[in-house]
């Protein structure tokens, strides 16, 4: 009787699973980052939306002869933080790019990126053209200036766009992992399934071989068979025949 080799099958399936979890759990997470991406697109394109107001009243402000330092300051501010805001936009669409990002998402997200670094190159531009312009109230501004690094908002947009990163970069480290070990367990399995076909390999050869040595034997068992029946009917028809011979005498 052949013996079987074990079932594997509940393995390979376990194996397909983790692998299906894994890819479920990346389409979600691309979902995730997506979402992420959006509602900080939102908010750096309200930003630039403040910026662009902000600098319709500097212009205003500066047609009324009255002082623009604070307008100044301020939009200052707000292009420092919207060039962070696009900084941390362009890392994140790269990180879900290199994911497997879609390309109907990773065309919208470039487009969306376009968007703001025009608008801030023309904000920029714009602010840098007005702050060449030699307006008096612009030539003593040392009393009101303040230092830009040094206000709240922009340290605390710094921080969350930091923190932001460091969990999108652990989220990342902890999904490839996560893949990494699938994959090895996914070697291991494979592993053992061919280490069983191997074993099931041999042992058929071997039952080959118990199989020619046994037909060996029953071929020769039969040649004698066959001879020994040979002989019994001589000897029967040399029986008749002295009977016969017998019988007619």
């Amino acid at each position: 009787m052949i013996r079987r080799p074990p079932r594997s099958t509940h393995c390979i399936s376990s194996a397909a699973s983790d692998v299906y979890k894994r890819q479920v759990h990346g389409i979600l997470y691309l979902e995730e980052m997506t979402e992420q991406f959006m509602k900080e697109y939102t908010k750096a394109k309200s930003n630039l939306t403040l910026i662009q107001n902000e600098m319709e009243m500097r212009k205003s402000e500066a047609v009324q002869g009255r002082s623009t330092v604070r307008s100044d300051n301020f939009i200052k501010a707000q292009l420092r933080q919207l060039s962070i805001q696009i900084r941390g936009l362009d890392q994140s669409f790269s990180q879900a790019s290199k994911f497997g990002l879609s390309s109907k998402d990773s065309t919208k997200q470039k487009s969306l990126l376009r968007e703001l670094r025009d608008g801030y190159e023309r904000c920029n531009t714009a602010h840098a053209d007005l702050l060449d312009d030699p307006n008096p109230m612009l030539m003593n501004k040392d009393d009101e200036e303040t230092k830009v690094d040094d206000s709240p908002e922009f340290a605390t947009e710094t921080q969350r766009l930091i923190k932001m990163q460091d969990e999108v970069a652990d989220a990342l480290h902890g999904t490839l992992k996560g893949i990494k070990y699938a994959g090895n367990n996914i070697n291991d399995q494979i592993q053992g399934d061919i280490d069983i076909i191997n074993q099931s390999s041999q042992d058929m050869e071997k039952l080959s071989e118990k199989i020619k040595i046994v037909d060996g034997r029953l071929k020769t068992v039969i040649k004698k068979a066959n001879a020994c029946c040979l002989w019994t009917i001589i000897v029967l028809e040399l029986v008749a025949i002295f009977v016969i011979v017998l019988w007619m005498l």
